[in-house]
């Protein structure tokens, strides 16, 4: 998926890369391939982002780069760069693309690249006519020994780039925040109140009021047909996707007199989903306050009674732990031995009762979200049937939970619910021959495993 050159498909796929806690890295004109490539280092693996994949890069001006670069080593310099690319690999749109995603970073800072565009194509057409005319060497000389001539940029004062324009270059051609996200700093805060992650809002949650925290991207004023009056259209983002959310006439009023509603501010929503005849969901706001980045604190009129909804509201995990016929073993990996706990698991194999495997991920409040939603979902049918909640955590332990038993009669209609609701971030496991044919038949469920 990664490796698709799909704009919106990549950014996904790099955005849940990343919430899985699977590390992507910035391009690099030094270690970059053409498309993502998997890089193995002394103390782990991770993702580097393909030159290829940059916006407005391409694979043919990456392919000459990557080629240039295996044939006679490591770019030393930006001056060497501009040296030994051919002309079409040096234009302003290209190289522009390049510098404020990131990939001549290990070569020279962003500010000074970018202060030196024109120089650098200048250095690029003078290589190619010294090329072409066969005095290479002169122009290797320039280049070496002339400290403030021709052949150097000029790094006297570099321009400082502030991290908010890092990032918004990085998400306007990576597709996604590698740097730094710029919800970073406010993840905290929001996660307190947040009683969903916007990928968690859907059709699911129709006639129920949500609270959800994430960043502007997208403002579309518009004015109702019927009724002449404005309203807005925002999308909003978080580490889990993106939504439009609506705010209509009588909220866009009293929140569009200042400066909240702009792209790249910080928000925390309170909204209500509903889903119309026709199907469409729509998440329409009723509440709103701003994110203070220099104050790192939800904003001056931020009253949070009016962000808490219903008794779900502020869960910690030890509020599960407490739960009644519920008992908790860990198995942690050895550290001589990292298949210690794939070993450990297979000598306790699941055989009968319900297994519900989960992942942890960076996103701490989305996880208790996700554990008590599974807790919600088998409180509903107490029963006989043993159900074991397996939970694979970040750093390579296995915590496995005995949980109270259910009703077995209801597991045809209980799992297709706890399948969508774990999504790619686990799965559940069940012995056939605990449900009825007839049921099977009807409802043809199948085991899911974790991805």
């Amino acid at each position: 998926v990664l490796c698709s050159s799909a704009g919106d498909r990549t950014a996904s796929a790099a955005a849940e890369c990343q919430r899985l806690g699977i590390e992507i890295t910035l391009p690099d004109v030094n270690r970059s391939e053409v498309n993502f490539s998997v890089e193995v280092d002394a103390d782990n693996e991770h993702i580097r982002y393909g030159l290829g994949q940059i916006k407005d890069v391409g694979a043919l001006t990456a392919e000459l780069i990557v080629d240039e670069r295996r044939k006679n080593g490591e770019y030393s310099s930006m001056e060497d760069f501009a040296a030994r690319v051919p002309g079409k690999s040096a234009n302003k749109r290209v190289l522009e693309a390049l510098t404020k995603g990131g990939a001549f970073d290990s070569l020279a800072s962003r500010g000074v690249v970018v202060q030196n565009i024109e120089r650098i194509i200048e250095l690029s057409k003078q290589a190619r006519k010294l090329r072409e005319t066969g005095q290479t060497a002169m122009f290797d000389m320039m280049v070496s020994e002339s400290s403030h001539g021709l052949g150097r940029l000029d790094d006297s004062d570099p321009m400082r780039i502030p991290s908010k324009q890092i990032q918004l270059w990085e998400r306007e051609y990576l597709g996604t925040y590698i740097t730094d996200h710029p919800l970073s700093e406010a993840q905290s805060s929001l996660g307190a109140y947040s009683t969903h992650s916007i990928a968690e809002v859907g059709a699911n949650l129709s006639g129920q009021e949500v609270v959800i925290g994430g960043l502007i991207t997208e403002v579309r004023e518009l004015v109702a047909k019927a009724s002449n009056k404005p309203f807005a259209a925002i999308r909003v983002e978080d580490f889990t996707g993106s939504s439009e959310i609506m705010i209509w006439n009588k909220e866009y009023e009293h929140y569009s007199r200042g400066k909240l509603l702009s792209e790249g501010n910080i928000i925390l929503a309170r909204a209500e989903v509903s889903t119309n005849r026709t199907g469409r969901t729509t998440t329409a706001v009723k509440r709103i306050v701003g994110w203070d980045h220099e104050q790192k604190q939800l904003g001056p009129n931020f009253n949070e009674q009016q962000f808490r909804i219903g008794p779900s509201s502020g869960i910690r995990v030890r509020e599960y732990r407490s739960r009644s016929a519920t008992k908790f073993a860990t198995v942690r990996p050895h550290p001589d031995n990292t298949n210690a706990v794939k070993e450990k698991i297979s000598e306790s194999t699941h055989d009968t009762g319900l297994l519900i495997r989960m992942d942890e991920t960076q996103d701490l409040p989305a996880d208790i979200r996700r554990l008590k939603s599974v807790f919600d979902i088998l409180d509903e049918c107490p029963g006989a049937y043993s159900v074991t909640l397996r939970i694979h955590t970040q750093n390579n332990s296995v915590s496995n939970i005995s949980r109270a038993g259910i009703d077995d009669k209801k597991l045809a209609d209980m799992l297709p619910r706890l399948e969508s609701l774990l999504g790619v971030l686990g799965g559940v496991e069940y012995s056939e021959s605990d449900m009825a044919p007839s049921r099977i038949e009807s409802t043809q469920l199948k085991a899911v495993g974790s991805i």
